[in-house]
């Protein structure tokens, strides 16, 4: 089983790290969810680096917050005329791919 050798590698309630394999593979699906879009732009000279819909300084977070405020789409794009629906959508959709991936500790009962 993967999770007996994990715990036997890892030890019981220790949080694995996060090798560079990981860390590649969790950049090449970032980058080919991104790839069909590429409507979700992170650059160090836009708002420091935070996630922004392309061509705008409007943070993927700001989009997603009003979604989980109970805004719709429409509602979105009304209030912000520069983007489309599908820059809403990429934005749903990175917020859903950047929590996809996490690393939990392994316990095992005593």
């Amino acid at each position: 089983m993967a999770t007996s050798s994990a715990i036997s590698a890892y030890g019981a309630g220790t949080v694995r790290p996060i090798t560079a394999n990981i860390a590649a593979q969790w950049e090449r699906t970032y980058t080919e969810d991104m790839a069909d879009q590429e409507r979700i732009v992170a650059d160090h000279r836009i708002m420091g680096g935070v996630p922004c819909i392309r061509g705008t300084r409007i943070p993927a977070a700001t989009v997603v917050g009003l979604i989980a405020q109970g805004a719709t789409v429409d509602d979105v794009v009304a209030d912000f005329p520069q983007l489309t629906v599908d820059d809403v959508r990429a934005a749903l959709a990175f917020a859903a791919s950047a929590i996809t991936e996490r690393q939990l500790p392994l316990r095992v009962p005593a």
